[in-house]
């Protein structure tokens, strides 16, 4: 009896280590500056290569402000094939500011190290959403910021217009699969446990 309970205990303890932990949402980009910014009528953003593998959680769109957008922006994520991934529309304050740029979750779409992929926003008005010029940034070493790219459209579509540096009017948030294979080889372990106890 003694030795379920120690049993129990042990299961217990491996799940929560491997299987209780969530990750926190981490920005791709944080911009800690820029010398201009203009008002987006057009899709404007830039492509990347993942360098490993890693969950996108949310998609988000700069505002310099910081205050609220003034409209709606469409935010996309594509293949570099210009296959859609994911989208989801930004507006207002009604999102999670985290530095320059509102977020909104989306199901959670994992990116594969060595591919590439663009993520661009579209929108319409006054709003004051894209830095381009000066811009300080700090990008994730989990990926590589390629080129900048744009489109002419009235709604949101894969950009293929390519321009030496970023628009900077759309980002996301990630988080790094959660290690199952190492849960998995501690409940092996655990079943390796077990029968030597029967033993």
């Amino acid at each position: 009896m003694m030795i379920n309970l120690k049993i129990r205990n042990l299961l217990a303890g491996l799940i929560l280590i491997f299987f209780g932990t969530s990750a926190s949402a981490i920005p791709v980009v944080e911009i800690s500056s820029f010398g201009s910014t203009f008002g987006q009528d057009e899709i404007l953003g830039w492509g990347f290569t993942a360098n490993e593998d890693i969950n996108v959680t949310a998609l988000g769109n700069f505002d310099s402000s910081q205050l609220g957008l003034n409209g709606s922006f469409e935010i996309g994520l594509w293949e570099s094939s210009g296959t859609l991934l994911a989208s989801t529309t930004v507006s207002g304050n009604t999102g999670t500011l985290d530095g320059y740029f509102w977020y909104e979750d989306i199901s959670i779409i994992q990116l594969i190290a060595g591919n590439d992929y663009v993520i661009a926003s579209y929108g319409l008005g006054s709003a004051v959403n894209v830095a381009f010029q000066s811009v300080v940034t700090t990008v994730d070493s989990v990926i590589t910021q390629n080129n900048g790219l744009f489109a002419f459209s009235n709604s949101l579509a894969f950009p293929t217009q390519i321009t030496a540096a970023p628009y900077y009017a759309a980002s996301f948030q990630y988080e790094v699969p959660e290690p199952y294979a190492l849960a998995l080889f501690g409940l092996g372990l655990f079943g390796i446990g077990i029968a030597r106890c029967k033993a």
